[in-house]
């Protein structure tokens, strides 16, 4: 046998008698008095408004009135329902209005998001700044979908379940009920902010710490820039995925930078200052004289970024080029200046040379 049910008449302070005006006068009174967001403080603030709520349901509904008073004993008692009553689809809608946590803590899921670096970005690490559309909790009606103000009705099609039963072709059916769209409630407006739904949609910034020496592939969290959590729950991380958009010149090897120089064969015999891109921006090299074709220098400390923040080199490959074609002038005055110096700086030329004379 259940626990007895208190006097509704005696909770809403109204007479036996009192027509549907006054009981609806005096549950508006007592629900705002005893709103759990009024009295955070007061421990059994959810349950007192839970009575209110369903003293008013019951009084309201002349059916529902007419059985109470029937079968309301002398001490002003009467039983409650079986589990899975209207008391109990009442105490679900309360909960999912006011936030009383009876159910288990939802996490917020998380949010992917897919970050396009910089080859040079990437290699030296830097900071991100992201804009991402976000939903969080309306602001303006703490996230009911209706003003704080306002003391919602149950739904009087599915008295509070927020579902109706259908029997389609013979077979019973839980269907969204239409009246309240699902939610078990009535209000007379919704939140002008969100339109109901209890989330805003809005911008926010994130800045986003990128390390040196990322790589495409990489996934950084960033803990609670997800999507909110509900009834308590933690909310979700922000996972951002790393794509390192390619260089034209430059790529990465390990620890260091890798370019590859080409320079006019006149360069590589001269000598004398080469600029080259670097991470960095742009710098120079100093050729020296008569650098042969594969020539590979180092400049230290030009690399990739690593965690200790120290930095690996630079490697420029030097990629000797010839002339595509060259006019009578310019020819002769090379087969001038050949001949002039002759196979002595050529030491390969005159050990072939000389190798094929001894033939």
């Amino acid at each position: 046998m259940g626990h007895a049910r208190p006097d509704y008449y005696a909770v809403l302070g109204v007479a036996r008698d009192a027509d549907a005006e006054e009981i609806r006068a005096a549950y508006k009174t007592l629900a705002a008095r005893h709103h759990p967001d009024k009295n955070p403080s007061a421990g059994g603030a959810s349950e007192r408004f839970k009575v209110v709520v369903e003293a008013y349901a019951i009084l309201r509904d002349p059916e529902r009135r007419s059985a109470y008073d029937a079968a309301l004993p002398s001490d002003d008692e009467v039983p409650v329902e079986r589990a899975g009553g209207f008391a109990e689809a009442v105490g679900g809608l309360l909960d999912s209005l006011f936030g009383v946590k009876l159910g288990k803590p939802v996490v917020g899921r998380n949010r992917v998001y897919r970050l396009a670096v910089p080859f040079a970005d990437a290699m030296l690490g830097t900071s991100q700044t992201l804009l991402l559309p976000v939903e969080r909790t309306c602001a303006a009606c703490f996230g009911r979908g209706f003003p704080p103000e306002t003391v919602p009705e149950v739904c009087e099609r599915c008295m509070g379940t927020g579902t109706i039963q259908a029997r389609p072709f013979l077979r019973s059916e839980l269907l969204p009920c239409p009246a309240c769209d699902a939610r078990g409630y009535t209000v007379p407006a919704w939140c002008e902010t969100c339109a109901g739904k209890g989330v805003a949609r809005h911008e926010e910034t994130v800045r986003i710490p990128l390390p040196g020496g990322s790589a495409t592939g990489d996934r950084l969290r960033v803990i609670g820039r997800g999507e909110p959590g509900r009834f308590g729950g933690e909310d979700g991380d922000l996972l951002v995925d790393i794509e390192v958009l390619r260089d034209a010149r430059l790529r990465r090897d390990g620890d260091d930078v890798v370019l590859d120089r080409p320079v006019s064969v006149f360069t590589a015999l001269a000598g004398g200052p080469v600029p080259v891109p670097t991470v960095d921006g742009p710098r120079a090299i100093r050729l020296p004289p008569c650098t042969p074709d594969g020539t590979v220098l180092r400049m230290a400390g030009y690399g990739v970024r690593r965690e200790d923040g120290q930095r690996g080199d630079q490697r420029v490959n030097i990629r000797v080029e010839l002339p595509e074609r060259l006019d009578e002038d310019a020819r002769a005055a090379i087969v001038a200046v050949a001949a002039r110096i002759g196979d002595r700086p050529f030491p390969a030329v005159r050990a072939f040379e000389g190798d094929g004379d001894a033939s």
